[in-house]
């Protein structure tokens, strides 16, 4: 008995942004680019009885999240220059794979995984050019909040509301 839960989530954000001026005065260039990429991937029994015989009961969640995020600007004049540039990739969300509640598992064997690869890739490019004067500044955060968990009975941190029973049979 297979119990699978898979992901696989490549974003890209790309903002980009030019600005140019041939009179005198001031060119001004700025972007923003941002992911957020929030999702759970779950494989679970609960409240069930899994007989497999001496075949296997296997509970497994797998995903892969990959977020590449682009800020690149700007800017020229024959006066002032100046360009900003931001890039942030936040990834939040979990990866679990459980088996709770009443349950009865008979097998062969057993087994419960999850795992989870992460990649936040945040990028900036700024470039200011002025005969005055020019000015060039970016930010680039990056930020990984995942949770993957794998867990028979009751999660850690919660109270066990109901018995969870595992019963394999005919393992090595």
């Amino acid at each position: 008995i297979l119990v699978d839960a898979d992901s696989t989530q490549d974003v890209t954000t790309t903002a980009s942004v030019v600005a140019i001026t041939a009179a005198i005065g001031v060119a001004g260039a700025g972007g923003d680019a941002g992911t957020l990429v929030q999702g759970s991937v779950e494989a679970f029994a609960r409240n069930s009885t899994l007989n497999a015989g001496s075949q296997a009961v296997i509970i497994d969640a797998d995903s892969t999240h990959d977020s590449l995020t682009q800020a690149i600007g700007g800017a020229g004049a024959v006066g002032a220059a100046v360009a900003a540039m931001i890039a942030t990739a936040e990834m939040d969300g979990a990866t679990r794979a459980y088996a709770d509640g009443t349950l009865t598992v008979s097998a062969g064997t057993f087994s419960v995984t999850a795992n989870s690869t992460v990649t936040a890739d945040p990028f900036a490019q700024s470039v200011a050019i002025g005969f005055v004067g020019g000015g060039a500044g970016l930010n680039v955060e990056a930020s990984i909040g995942r949770i993957t968990e794998a867990y028979v009975g009751t999660r850690s941190g919660v109270t066990p509301t109901t018995q969870t029973t595992v019963d394999v049979v005919g393992g090595p």
